[in-house]
């Protein structure tokens, strides 16, 4: 499994991808978990709930010790393509994915590769290139793989309309782990309020994800100072990005963002930063919130919905009528007044409230658990024949 980046560094790919392999352990598979140490800051290798980490050395200080530091990457790639059977690539920023793809179909591994955001890493965008032989490379390699792992139809349909094959799609959620994350009863859910303080008739609004421009907080500050109810609303997620960090040109922006949100929302606002213990605030929410324009599937919303809890979401690509179904397990909404609204049907409306919370569940308990997304990949590598 190779990722850009992953734990400790909060990267919504890079923790589902920790979670898969913590889950295949579990099922008796050795899962590697290959990423990149970022000029040398944190261990080569170690091994987190059983999970083996290996991170190979990289240099990117300038373009000259990021080319150099492929002398180190190949041959890292080489020695794990070999111990491996499966290649599982999370998306196009995987330093020179294309050689991880030549060189496993050459010694004839099976190889996955998943998108992780529209518009980004898509097929399309993959193809977009600029350069006629760049995108020509990007296709042939493309070509070479095993599976594409699309975790949405709109990734799926992208795939179709840019490469000739189309038998190789599966289309699955990225899934989720249910020994983490699952439901608690009402009088739960009210015990942890009670425990932060939080009166049982305040509305928690609960979203996740890093604190930057396209996750679309400005505009649920907007939206939620025109709330007119009680409400607390909690953030989960990093908002400072110091030198070094793969979001550090979004500091400035982060700043911004925090301080906008603040004057508009005062007390009802809080920044939690990263958490390693998702649980505890799905579970004292009463409805977690999404608005970025630009995703691939998040994993909070699969993880908040199998805790049983009313999502509200952007209509984004690829989530409705597949993920959500609107106002059956989750709400949809396009623009900021309906954001409000839902809102206020959610806190004003608890049977409403309860029974999207209790078909969400259901749902993605029973169509996007690990169990079940690990059984759809080797059905799609092997059919009926033995690994």
């Amino acid at each position: 499994m190779v990722v850009p980046y992953t734990i400790p560094e909060y990267s919504g790919s890079g923790i589902n991808a920790f979670q898969f392999a913590r889950f295949l352990r579990r099922e008796g598979e050795m899962p590697t978990l290959l990423t990149f140490n970022r000029n040398l800051k944190l261990k080569a290798k170690e091994i987190i709930d059983g999970v083996l980490i290996k991170r190979i050395a990289y240099f990117n200080r300038n373009m000259l010790t990021k080319i150099l530091s492929m002398f180190i990457i190949f041959p890292a790639y080489l020695v794990n393509i070999l111990r491996h059977d499966i290649i599982l690539i999370y998306g196009a920023h995987v330093i020179g994915y294309q050689l991880i793809i030549s060189c496993s179909k050459f010694f004839g591994k099976k190889i996955i590769f998943r998108s992780l955001m529209m518009a980004t890493d898509d097929v399309e965008a993959i193809l977009a290139s600029k350069s006629r032989i760049f995108s020509s490379l990007n296709r042939s390699v493309l070509k070479r793989i095993s599976q594409y792992f699309a975790i949405n139809p709109e990734f799926a349909r992208l795939y179709h309309e840019n490469m000739p094959k189309k038998s190789k799609v599966l289309v699955s959620p990225q899934g989720f782990d249910p020994e983490y994350f699952y439901p608690a009863r009402k009088d739960e859910d009210d015990h942890i309020k009670k425990r932060w303080n939080i009166d049982s008739s305040c509305l928690v609004i609960l979203s996740v994800g890093f604190v930057i421009t396209r996750k679309g907080y400005n505009e649920i500050f907007e939206a939620l100072a025109d709330l007119d109810l009680d409400f607390q609303y909690y953030i989960v997620g990093e908002y400072e990005f110091g030198p070094g960090h793969f979001l550090s040109n979004e500091a400035n922006r982060a700043h911004k963002i925090k301080k906008y949100g603040e004057q508009l929302l005062g007390d009802r606002l809080h920044f939690e930063g990263p958490q390693k213990q998702m649980l505890e605030y799905y579970q004292m929410s009463d409805i977690v919130l999404f608005n970025a324009k630009q995703e691939g599937t998040p994993n909070t919303l699969l993880e908040s919905m199998a805790c049983g809890k009313p999502v509200l979401s952007r209509d984004i690509p690829g989530l409705r009528d597949y993920i959500i179904f609107h106002e059956q397990n989750g709400l949809l909404f396009t623009n900021g007044r309906e954001m409000v609204t839902w809102l206020e049907k959610i806190y004003r409306d608890p049977v409403f409230a309860e029974g999207l919370g209790n078909r969400a569940a259901d749902f993605i308990q029973r169509e996007a658990n690990f169990t079940l997304v690990w059984q759809r990949l080797l059905e799609g590598l092997y059919g009926n024949q033995k690994r």
